[in-house]
């Protein structure tokens, strides 16, 4: 089966230290791939 898939992750942080925004950026992926509020749907495409 093939599938249509769209997936969104949302998170939200205030409170990260870093030394650039990369690093802040990284930190705060990071932190939402292991713990962030995910939506998503799948729908049979074929």
């Amino acid at each position: 089966m093939i599938y249509k898939v769209w997936v969104c992750l949302e998170a939200e942080y205030d409170d990260i230290e870093a030394d650039s925004e990369e690093e802040a950026f990284q930190i705060a992926s990071d932190a939402a791939m292991s713990g962030g509020s995910w939506d998503w749907t799948v729908e049979e495409a074929r």
